[in-house]
């Protein structure tokens, strides 16, 4: 959760328990071209987390040949971490 951000829960001991938030996004209409651009879509995560108050700690990423060549990363933060996965040759 970022820095300044509380619960949404109503419930005041469920407030106590939640540690973060856990948002899958499914995104589409990208062309190919950018979904294959690593370093150009890593950095548009990077700076949205930084944006939203997120500390980016640590980034790493790998490049597939099959399948589109997409490729996976991994941003740690210091209040959890962020993932992108992209498949070029599905679209998304």
């Amino acid at each position: 959760m970022p820095p300044n951000e509380s619960s949404a829960s109503d419930d005041p001991a469920a407030a106590d328990r939640v540690i973060g938030r856990h948002l899958v996004a499914d995104l589409e209409s990208f062309a190919p071209m950018q979904l294959r651009d690593r370093v150009g879509m890593m950095g548009l995560l990077e700076e949205c987390l930084r944006r939203e108050g997120y500390r980016v700690l640590d980034m790493v990423s790998h490049g597939f040949r099959e399948g589109g060549c997409g490729f996976s990363c991994a941003i740690l933060l210091a209040e959890s971490h962020a993932s992108l996965h992209s498949y070029p040759d599905r679209g998304y």
